[in-house]
């Protein structure tokens, strides 16, 4: 039988390269967001988390200040990065 030393552990993903330190920041931001919006999937908090981080700070504000958010879901601005992933 093998030592339960030797049976590796799991590593979280780090999709974004996120330091240390910045781990700790989305872990601290996630548990806020989680008391503030209870009824919100967890694992959407996380996506917006990542989104808002790692979205350019003009790109955000043009979503909110335009209203770009507002909508079916299905109408995707032109000048977005979804038509280079698709």
């Amino acid at each position: 039988m093998e030592d339960i030393q030797e049976i590796p552990r799991h590593q979280p993903e780090n999709h974004y390269n996120y330091t240390a330190v910045q781990l700790a920041e989305r872990k601290k931001a996630l548990i806020d967001l989680r008391r503030d919006y209870p009824d919100v999937p967890y694992a959407w908090l996380e996506m917006l988390y990542d989104w808002h981080k790692n979205t350019p700070n003009e790109e955000v504000e043009k979503i909110m200040n335009e209203g770009l958010w507002e909508g079916n879901g299905r109408e995707h601005p032109t000048d977005t990065k979804l038509k280079e992933i698709m």
